[in-house]
């Protein structure tokens, strides 16, 4: 076991929401842990040895958390200089921003991992830890060592919880530093992420969840769409195909199979994230879409992966030029990982799935058939219960047949419906299903009540 224990020097821990930046952060996050490492490792002459420490730390599973209750201060709004854009004092423009603050019960925050680190890797992270003078902004002063105690954890990972924190994971140094050398915003890396529950507060009404066995919530990369009209979700099929373009003339000659898709191994999803269902007002709007990764990704692939995403800029699709941004602090539900991989029994379609065959009435043949199969293929149980119609019950979801399905001229037809699935018990998402599930269709939203 390894437990980094943090105090508060002075009480409060001033960090920013990822998805709402008026609003403080609390439990704080592994993956803040994890960055103020790396910077303590910087800032100490990168030795080799502290290096191996934090890669050995980013390939353990997400800790458990041991933090009081906190209080959070109102927030205010203060005009402040920006970075060194003159030297003169003088010449600098203020900008607005907010220092969001959370002020726990017990000024005293344990990350325990259950994994055991060697002597070296252990002496390592033991001198970043004692060297380690803030997490969060530099307001948050802190005092921090590896403890020796085995508390009980009360925030601890889950596929059932509903609180999604930042958590480091492999790879997640190298990407830091390749970051760094492309000159980009640390922060323009999408989150990874872990789900946790409060121990105190859960009350175990259902079975744990089943895991995706295709699809991670922490490999979700969301980014925005910035244009001079806004695309509805019947645009998802050209949107998708237009970011599989994209990609590949950034990637060149060194694309590996899983970004052009020609394999037969895994392949990455390019998915429109529309604003639908969320709000009796949701238009079927796109403001951004997600490039989801496979679990068991090749680590080589991967990281070619991450490398062309970062140089993602512009997107030309339907006639126009978009500029492309992260959204990874962008407060909008619809482009937060929770909303598409948080764990329900109930989905219903939000683009509609196309199916790999033609249904028969033979046996093994039905829609119901086919469906079950496409569930089975993502490792998925069978539904117990499947509603088939050319209507999503989704607000802002258009009828099936206003979808474009055929990527290219003269493919043949192939039936689509919008679908409504229950399982036997909670599933973990993203899900989608069908023959173009790549590219968008057959994307799902969990819903809390049956059709």
């Amino acid at each position: 076991m390894l437990n980094i224990a943090v105090e508060l020097l002075a009480g409060r821990y001033y960090a920013g929401d990822y998805s709402d930046r008026d609003k403080a952060e609390w439990p704080p996050h592994p993956g803040r842990l994890y960055s103020a490492l790396q910077a303590t490792h910087f800032h100490l002459g990168g030795k080799e040895e502290t290096k191996k420490a934090l890669c050995w730390l980013e390939e353990q599973k997400p800790p458990s958390i041991v933090c009081s209750e906190a209080q959070f201060r109102s927030v205010s709004t203060a005009f402040v200089p920006v970075n060194d854009q003159s030297t003169l004092k003088e010449h600098r423009l203020k900008q607005p921003r907010t220092f969001p603050c959370a002020i726990p019960e017990v000024p005293l925050i344990q990350f325990i991992w259950g994994a055991k680190p060697d002597k070296a890797i252990y002496d390592a992270l033991n001198y970043l830890v004692e060297h380690l003078s803030y997490l969060g902004t530099s307001k948050s002063a802190v005092c921090s060592w590896i403890s020796t105690d085995e508390p009980e954890p009360n925030y601890i990972p889950s596929m059932v919880g509903n609180i999604f924190l930042r958590v480091p994971t492999k790879g997640r140094f190298q990407e830091q530093e390749d970051i760094f050398e492309l000159g980009l915003d640390p922060r323009a890396r999408p989150a990874n992420g872990q789900f946790y529950k409060s121990v105190n507060k859960c009350v175990a009404v259902e079975p744990e969840p089943l895991a995706n066995p295709y699809w991670d919530a922490r490999d979700f990369y969301v980014f925005t769409l910035h244009g001079k009209s806004a695309q509805s979700v019947e645009s998802t099929l050209i949107l998708s195909s237009s970011i599989r373009k994209a990609l590949l003339s950034l990637a060149g000659d060194r694309a590996p199979d899983i970004l052009h898709g020609h394999g037969k191994g895994q392949h990455l999803a390019f998915l429109p994230l529309p604003f639908v269902g969320l709000h009796e007002h949701a238009n079927g709007q796109i403001p951004g879409f997600a490039v989801a990764l496979p679990k068991d990704i090749d680590f080589c692939d991967r990281q070619k992966i991450l490398e062309t995403l970062f140089k993602l800029k512009k997107l030309n699709f339907n006639g126009q030029c978009f500029d492309i941004g992260s959204g990874a602090n962008d407060p909008r539900k619809t482009l937060q990982p929770s909303r598409w991989a948080q764990a329900s029994k109930y989905w219903e379609s939000v683009t509609p799935v196309v199916f790999d065959r033609h249904p028969r009435k033979s046996a093994g043949n039905t829609k119901t058939d086919i469906l079950c199969q496409a569930c089975r293929n993502m490792g998925l149980p069978d539904p117990v219960n499947i509603h088939i119609s050319k209507q999503s019950c989704l607000s802002g979801v258009p009828s099936s047949e206003a979808f474009k399905v055929t990527r290219k001229k003269g493919e043949p037809f192939r039936p689509f419906f919008h679908i409504s699935l229950e399982f036997d018990r909670p599933v973990y998402g993203p899900i989608v299903l069908g023959a173009k599930r790549f590219f968008g269709l057959g994307l799902f939203a969990p819903e809390g009540l049956p059709r």
